[in-house]
């Protein structure tokens, strides 16, 4: 029954329930979606913001004047209100989540992060700490927006699997240097045809790839045939702007990373959206690494010869 962007916010929303009448509940301010609903909400909430409008940052303000709580990046900066005192945090570009800011999407998620911890009665001496070495190491977060140099490229790990993620991902990697960029796109198969299609129409409209490579998966069809959800997504690339030339469907996600890194070039970004095979594609990437792999060089396969 959640077919809408609202639908899935008024479902999380359930978390309010669970809350004591005096515990608030954190919002992203700079979402039109939480703020048109939390006026039916019974508990009482506080804000974070990117400092994105001035409409934002009041109702943080608001919010942290009413119940002494509330989260705020302003110039680069990340301050938070406890008890009605605001303190400063530190420098965005300083926070490893962020990759020095270029990861907007995890402004937000620090932001947000952070006043839940204020909230829960965390010292913003460990607060600071956390946000500071946080995403530093390749375990601290796995499977999300892991960067990787290996040899003479870059390498980028991802889950994201709907629109507003991809598109997320897709602006990170288009504000990171690259000769050129490719990205591993596929879907499981239950989302309708209209899904499938706004994922690859995000993808292409964020940003414009030398290659893509899109995956099949079969242990994740959920009731599709073979080959039909690349069709589709390779008929919203299309349609959105992107040359076949540039498309290029891989019989599952192991083989689309293979065929990203045997396309790579000296100085390329590769992103890779990495659903069901993480362990296997680190093992590899692990494997190239010691291998002190660079880009054009054979890749190895199962019985250790190469390919």
């Amino acid at each position: 029954g959640i077919a809408t962007l609202t639908d899935l916010a008024e479902a999380k929303a359930t978390i309010a329930r669970a809350l004591a009448p005096e515990h608030p509940l954190v919002l992203n301010a700079d979402d039109a979606t939480l703020v048109a609903i939390a006026p039916a909400l019974t508990v009482p909430v506080v804000w974070f913001s990117t400092g994105g409008n001035n409409e934002a940052r009041a109702r943080v303000s608001d919010g942290a004047a009413r119940s002494g709580f509330g989260a705020l990046v302003n110039e680069g900066q990340l301050s938070v209100c406890v008890g009605g005192e605001w303190h400063e945090v530190g420098a965005i570009a300083d926070m490893p989540i962020t990759l020095r800011g270029a990861a907007t999407h995890n402004i937000a998620n620090v932001a947000g992060a952070a006043l839940v911890a204020a909230v829960a009665g965390v010292g913003i001496d460990a607060i600071q700490r956390a946000v500071h070495t946080f995403g530093a190491r390749a375990h601290d977060n796995p499977g999300r927006l892991m960067v990787r140099a290996l040899g003479d490229i870059t390498v980028i790990l991802d889950y994201a699997h709907n629109p507003d993620g991809i598109a997320s991902l897709c602006r990170t990697a288009a504000s990171l240097p690259a000769v050129r960029r490719l990205l591993l796109l596929g879907q499981a198969g239950n989302r309708d045809d209209q899904q499938l299609r706004a994922l690859a129409e995000s993808a292409w409209r964020t940003q414009a790839f030398d290659r893509v490579v899109i995956k099949e998966m079969e242990h994740m069809l959920r009731g599709r045939a073979v080959g039909e959800i690349p069709a589709i997504l390779v008929d919203a690339l299309v349609a959105a702007g992107a040359p076949p030339s540039a498309i290029h469907v891989a019989g599952s996600e192991l083989e689309g990373v293979r065929d990203a890194l045997s396309w790579a070039h000296s100085g390329d970004l590769l992103v890779l959206g990495v659903h069901v095979t993480r362990s296997e594609v680190l093992s590899l990437l692990d494997e190239l690494e010691a291998m002190h792999w660079r880009a054009g060089g054979p890749l190895p396969v199962a019985d250790g010869s190469p390919r």
